[in-house]
């Protein structure tokens, strides 16, 4: 399970804030607001091993629509952000496609401790 839960949040999440670091251009913060399509783009890599995990596969069944709407929905919700970043300035939707983001990697991690906690753990 432990590592169901490093594979599909943490490493991701790692892989980012490095790329983040070494971007000397751009202050942290700015990078921060604009993580956003980011995340969504790590969650939606994040999701083809998620999705091909024989126990995900066990526990939700071999469903291609439901893994197809998955990432569908991961594609929206990446369209989302790029409109809360680029088209809503407001200061009430700052972190509102940063925290779209990262529920599209809980979502990916939820669905990858779904299927290990219904096989039986891991």
């Amino acid at each position: 399970m432990l590592t169901a839960i490093f594979a599909t949040i943490v490493a991701p999440l790692l892989v980012l804030g490095l790329d983040y670091v070494y971007r000397a251009n751009t202050s942290m913060n700015d990078l921060v607001l604009q993580a956003g399509p980011d995340l969504c783009l790590v969650s939606l890599g994040a999701s083809v091993p998620v999705f091909l995990d024989a126990r995900v596969i066990h526990a939700i069944g071999n469903r291609p629509g439901l893994e197809a709407g998955a990432i569908l929905g991961i594609i929206l919700a990446r369209g989302l952000c790029l409109r809360f970043n680029g088209q809503l300035p407001h200061v009430s939707f700052k972190y509102a496609g940063m925290a779209c983001g990262i529920a599209c990697i809980l979502f990916v991690g939820g669905i990858m401790i779904f299927g290990y906690w219904n096989a039986g753990g891991g």
